[in-house]
């Protein structure tokens, strides 16, 4: 299975409870996901199980979060990491592994990784992806905002400086901060 599109309804309980045997990492990870979840929760899941399959989906998808096992057959999840950064680098990415110790762990994270979730611990892995996606939209807000803020002190300083009379801003203590070229 490529891509599913994963909504809370009977029919993808039975799916999900069909597929268990063949997809047991995927079966749990989106258990453990639903199970702290609001009822009204839905999301997709692309699975890619190579580099190349991996790069593509980057390309091709808008995701909101990535969950990248740190060892793979045919690809690896500092691999994953990597690339990640350099295509959709606002994107969390959390490593899910069995396999993952505390050094591996600690060196995903120093080199981006927003959080890891071990399988044998996966109570955890709703929490943690919660967190980076409030954590990721709170950036995109707060880059929005100093977007517009740079934009605003454009717009004021045409407008200042394209005044014929003097304008000067001081702040509380009289220290001049600006001034127009008029």
């Amino acid at each position: 299975p490529d891509y599913v599109r994963l909504t809370w309804s009977k029919f993808l309980r039975k799916w999900l409870a069909a597929k268990r045997k063949l997809l047991p990492d995927l079966y749990h990870l989106v258990s453990s996901a639903r199970s702290a979840m609001d009822e009204d929760f839905a999301y997709q899941i692309e699975r890619v199980q190579t580099g190349a399959e991996f790069r593509a989906a980057l390309n091709s998808q808008g995701f909101d979060i990535i969950l990248a096992d740190y060892r793979l057959p045919g690809y690896n999840g500092v691999s994953a990491l990597r690339l990640a950064q350099e295509l959709c680098p606002d994107i969390p990415f959390i490593f899910v592994s069995g396999t993952m110790g505390e050094d591996a762990a600690i060196d995903g994270l120093t080199q981006g990784a927003t959080d890891y979730v071990l399988k044998n611990r996966l109570t955890r892995l709703a929490p943690a992806v919660r967190r980076a996606l409030e954590d990721a939209e709170n950036k995109r807000q707060r880059k929005q905002a100093e977007e517009a803020l740079r934009e605003s002190e454009a717009r004021f300083r045409v407008v200042a400086n394209s005044a014929n009379d003097g304008i000067v801003s001081t702040d509380i203590h009289g220290i001049i901060f600006y001034w127009n070229n008029a």
